[in-house]
């Protein structure tokens, strides 16, 4: 009896460290991509947790920061909102790169006054933007201090209605097709 228990201990640390040995060469092999972000999901599959945190784990064990070619090819149109009464960045945006999913778009909010920056807002857009599908929704993540008066555009006024805001993209993280 002594012995099958111990046959069956064996076994199981075997296949168990056999799942940790494929998940190790995964990331080390395919790091940074959607087929190590795919396979991930795959070895981690059960039915205890759902497929979907199954796969928001995985794409955030293997995405990367992308190159800045990728995030000047970010485009889009957006502005300050609310959501949920949380100052947020909502809008679209478009990934014209050819070769990453984008998964993460770091942006900051300037608000300008006579084309001096008087404020910068930081903002993490976080989704799942496929190169060369058009514009995508989003909602960003809450506001780093924004301006008081954020949804009605501070610094915007009958003077100066042109250029008193605008947001530009400063990192983004991803996986390589």
């Amino acid at each position: 009896m002594l012995k099958k228990i111990l046959t069956c201990a064996v076994m199981l640390t075997v296949l168990t460290g056999c799942k940790q040995i494929k998940a190790t060469i995964n990331q080390t092999l395919n790091g940074g991509t959607v087929a190590g972000a795919a396979y991930c999901s795959e070895l981690n599959s059960n039915r205890l947790i759902s497929d979907e945190s199954i796969r928001a784990s995985c794409i955030k064990k293997f995405e990367k920061e992308l190159p800045n070619s990728v995030t000047r090819s970010l485009d889009g149109r957006a502005g300050p909102s609310k959501n949920a009464n949380e100052n947020v960045f909502s809008g679209t945006v478009e990934n014209n790169s050819d070769q990453y999913v984008v998964t993460q778009i770091t942006v900051n909010v300037i608000f300008r006054e006579n084309d001096e920056t008087k404020e910068v807002t930081t903002v993490q857009i976080e989704g799942w933007f496929e190169p060369n599908v058009g514009p995508q929704k989003f909602i960003s993540n809450k506001a780093i201090n924004p301006p008081e008066d954020w949804t009605t555009a501070p610094y915007c006024n009958e003077g100066n209605t042109n250029r008193c805001w605008g947001w530009s993209p400063i990192s983004s993280h991803g996986l390589k097709l």
